[in-house]
């Protein structure tokens, strides 16, 4: 990027996050001549050997760097300014401005107007690709996390916590990466197709559709934003002028367009409304740049800090999302350790040109993963990746793949997935439900239970389910098989049979414990009555799209009622 021999290149970036600035103006101090960077960032400007090169864009810290030391690869990187307002704007609450008269009213009233015409999700068609990186960290650590009796086992993870990015020192536990084609319709919806994903220490294939844009998209431009169960108002409302209070702090002028930045906080203290900035131009009145946190005095439960940046970018006469970086501060104990969320998204090469008919948006789904995308996530992400990780994010993989293989990990895993799914698993099967494994009632006495189901590791296409149950009461052992033959796993196509010999209640509701769930034996309060059923069934189930499918059962039953239970034959 270096110059030619008369003139310096170069590219003017954001130090933190390497996207670039546009429209930055560029000047040789002492001789007074110019240029503005465009869009992208680059600029050229003729060189002189005895000036100082001025570079400064709104929102950011003015660079000085004499000719001598204009770096070997052009890039130009500038820092935010601290931004330092309160005391601005108590002074200014005490003031009543007069909207009509008012510059930051004319501007947000003139950017509310504009609101349908940037926003893209009001465009007939467009599709871009998209990377997502979440990541969650545990912070509050120092040098006694090593040795807690809760860390100690997986405490090289903790060697070298991160002391400077944010407020609190944290470590890394969880990483996920994806990428996706993304396409909206509108009319016709949203569709994503997810083709590259990889997780840290975690190997679940289902998490992969939450990597994507469908569940993690976040668009400014409504009126309201729903944020942990409360709706806040957006500052781009029409009357959001009610909930907000706004200041124009910094302008720039970048050929015939002037761009402003205009503050905003909430009017009273018991509104749900966000603090932050915005940057825009006088001519499209469409968002550049975006930063939004909510207030401390919001409450939210176990949320100290919740911050949104959102960068946009023109193309085709359009400001469409560029990066956006959300990060979120959980800490459930108040002073003990909590929980970074850090995600990252980056949106890549749109297009307003339609290809997908409506069918490709009907399916029920609107996340579809592919079937490589899971199983070859490492290999993929390093060709889509937008940036190579740098040493310290392949360090975050390296150690959390490590620590999840010790076998202390292994255990708490197992049973935190045995928690969610009532599954405890082993490499080739899984045992449970674990809370089936006693109980009692008023027919059978004490019950005990072993249940099972096989995994992918012992039979890729197949699953055997099954449980063997015995009464001490009734002194009758019951039991259940069930096996079943996919055939499909893009699309959910399978064969199966089933076998049932036990006690059931048949008029359970669905919302109901199971009949021989532990918690539904010490929560009842009369004597459920039980039906002995002796089912065969045979079924067949082919969906041809998502969420469409057919489906043929065959099945006999013989239904015998046990204890005060009658049945009616005529």
């Amino acid at each position: 990027m270096l110059s030619q021999a008369q003139n310096f290149q170069g590219k003017v970036i954001d130090n933190t996050t390497r996207l670039p600035i546009p429209f930055a103006n560029i000047v040789w101090i002492a001789h007074q001549v110019g240029t503005v960077a465009n869009i992208n960032g680059y600029f050229e400007i003729i060189k002189f050997t005895d000036d100082s090169l001025s570079f400064s864009a709104i929102g950011y810290r003015e660079l000085q760097l004499s000719s001598t030391d204009f770096p070997d690869n052009g890039q130009i990187e500038l820092i935010k300014k601290s931004e330092v307002l309160g005391d601005v704007q108590i002074k200014v609450r005490k003031r009543r401005r007069k909207r009509k008269q008012d510059k930051s009213y004319l501007l947000h009233q003139s950017i509310a107007k504009n609101r349908l015409k940037n926003n893209l999700k009001k465009k007939p068609y467009y599709d871009c690709e998209v990377y997502n990186k979440i990541e969650v960290d545990l912070n509050n650590v120092d040098s006694t996390t090593q040795n807690s009796l809760l860390f100690k086992p997986i405490g090289f993870v903790f060697d070298h916590p991160d002391t400077v990015s944010l407020k609190k020192p944290f470590s890394p536990i969880f990483l996920s990466e994806g990428f996706s084609n993304y396409f909206f319709k509108k009319g016709s919806g949203e569709k994503e197709v997810v083709v590259a994903s990889k997780n840290a220490g975690i190997k679940i294939p289902s998490v992969a559709k939450y990597t994507g844009n469908v569940y993690t998209d976040f668009n400014i431009y409504n009126n309201y934003l729903r944020i942990f169960q409360k709706q806040f108002v957006s500052p781009l409302a029409q009357g959001s002028w009610l909930s907000y209070k706004y200041f124009i702090t910094d302008s720039l002028k970048s050929g015939d367009t002037t761009f402003y930045r205009l503050d905003f906080k909430p009017r009273r203290e018991e509104d749900l409304a966000f603090d932050g900035y915005l940057i825009t131009d006088d001519k499209s009145h469409g968002l550049n740049e975006i930063k939004l946190s909510i207030p401390k005095r919001c409450n939210i439960n176990f949320i100290e800090e919740f911050e949104i940046k959102q960068k946009y970018t023109l193309i085709d006469s359009v400001w469409v999302l560029e990066y956006e970086s959300i990060l979120i501060d959980v800490n459930p104990l108040q002073k003990s350790y909590g929980f970074y969320i850090q995600k990252n998204t980056h949106w890549m090469n749109y297009s307003f040109d339609e290809n997908q008919n409506d069918i490709f948006f009907t399916a029920a789904a609107k996340t579809e993963v592919t079937d490589s995308a899971y199983e070859y996530g490492d290999v993929l992400l390093e060709k889509y990746r937008p940036e190579k990780l740098d040493t310290s994010e392949k360090s975050i993989y390296s150690d959390i793949d490590s620590a999840m293989n010790t076998m202390y990990l292994k255990v708490i895993q197992n049973l935190s997935l045995m928690a969610y799914t009532g599954y405890y698993p082993f490499k080739y099967w899984e045992y449970g439900p674990y809370y089936t494994t006693y109980s009692f009632n008023n027919i059978e006495g004490q019950r005990v239970r072993v249940g099972f189901q096989t995994t992918q590791n012992l039979l890729k296409y197949w699953r055997i389910n099954g449980h063997l149950a015995h009464g001490f009461g009734d002194k009758i052992t019951k039991y259940r098989g069930l096996v079943t033959k996919y055939y499909g796993f893009d699309k959910w196509r399978f064969i199966e049979f089933e076998h049932l010999n036990d006690f059931k209640i048949l008029s359970a509701s669905d919302n109901a414990f199971q009949e021989d769930n532990i918690l539904a034996s010490l929560t009842r309060r009369v004597d459920p009555r039980y039906t002995h059923t002796i089912r065969s069934r045979f079924t067949w189930s082919h969906e041809w799209f998502n969420g469409i499918n057919n489906s043929i059962e065959i099945k006999t039953e013989k239904l015998i009622p046990l204890g005060s239970l009658i049945y009616r034959t005529s």
